[in-house]
């Protein structure tokens, strides 16, 4: 699962910015086109220390339509 592995991996390696996960997920290959993101930011109010996560999953569903579902969670450095 893509939140567990962001949440193993060292504060200092978590680079703001978009992409696409990195971690394998056979599941995604059931869902038609599927397209993932994850969003890195700064905590929204500044807070050092501490990460924006946010996760996405885009398809399309059997019956023709977009489908998403989204997680948005924070990460803080353990070793502060």
């Amino acid at each position: 699962n893509e939140l567990e592995v962001l949440r193993t991996t060292p504060f200092s390696l978590l680079q703001d910015g978009e992409r696409a996960f990195t971690s394998p997920d056979p599941a995604l290959d059931q869902l038609h086109l599927a397209d993932t993101k994850v969003t890195i930011s700064p905590a929204p109010d500044g807070t050092v220390g501490l990460k924006k996560i946010e996760i996405s999953i885009r398809w399309i569903t059997e019956n023709g339509r977009r489908a998403e579902r989204s997680i948005t969670t924070l990460i803080g450095d353990k070793a502060s």
